[in-house]
Order: C-alpha cells, then sequence, then structure tokens
C-alpha cells in the first residue's frame, strides 16, 4: 500500500485502496439527494483530500457541495461500488467536510471557493434565461 507523509501530526496517510468510489449524500429520512465520484488516485484537475483518514482527489466542486450537504444536515457517507454491490467503505464526521478540515492549504481553499461561485453565477445567469423562455 502507498503511504503519502501527511498533515496531521507526522503521521502517515495511506492512499485509499483502489476501488470504484463515491461520496454519496441523502437525507435523514434516506432519501437519496446527490453523489460525486472520488478518485483514489492523482487525475488533473482534482484536488488531493482526506477523508477516513484516508487520501483521495476529488473535483474542487466536490469539496464545495459536499461542505454545503454537509451543512444543510444531510448523511454523507463514502462508498465503494464493487461489483455493483455499494458498500460503505466510512461515515466521515461533518466537522471533516468542511475545506479546511481536508488538508487542503488556505490558497487552495480560496480558489475553489472562487471557482465555484463564478460557475455558480453562470448557472444563475443561464437558469434566468430558461425560465424566460419557459414563461408564458
Amino acid at each position: 500500500m502507498l503511504f503519502v507523509p501527511g498533515d496531521h501530526a507526522n503521521a502517515e496517510i495511506p492512499v485509499a485502496p483502489d476501488g470504484d468510489y463515491y461520496i454519496r449524500s441523502e437525507t435523514p429520512d434516506g432519501v437519496f439527494n446527490g453523489v460525486h465520484q472520488l478518485m483514489p488516485g492523482p487525475k488533473p484537475g482534482y484536488v488531493r483530500v482526506v477523508y477516513c483518514d484516508h487520501i483521495f482527489w476529488i473535483r474542487g466542486a466536490t469539496v464545495i457541495w459536499s461542505e454545503r450537504e454537509s451543512a444543510a444536515g444531510q448523511l454523507i457517507t463514502i462508498e465503494n461500488n464493487n461489483g455493483g454491490r455499494r458498500e460503505i467503505f466510512c461515515l466521515p464526521d461533518p466537522a471533516a467536510l468542511q475545506p479546511e478540515n481536508l488538508g487542503l492549504d488556505q490558497n487552495e481553499i480560496d480558489r475553489i471557493r472562487a471557482d465555484q461561485s463564478s460557475s455558480g453565477d453562470m448557472r444563475d445567469r443561464l437558469r434566468s434565461i430558461r425560465d424566460g423562455f419557459t414563461r408564458q
């Protein structure tokens, strides 16, 4: 297993084992709310984070999405899709979903927030345009 030096008291944090990982959001009563993919290895455009004492790589949008889902009181799980079966890998503590607790430096967090803010503005503009065409 590959180990990468971590920021947590000089401990070494293992990279997640190979697999097909997702971070899943459900309402408190178990209704599916959304899912994002997690990578067990580096990928261009993805950031390195630590969930449940394992290293994953995720998109910046996933950092912000998981923070918002957790703040809204959704149940967040990290799952591995193993041969078509969903297996819970871990249940991250809600505080661990805050960008400041994912092992990201402040410059990276600021960049992710700025990127997501500008893409959110574009979605709002497109939604307004769409609504303008669909009103009768």
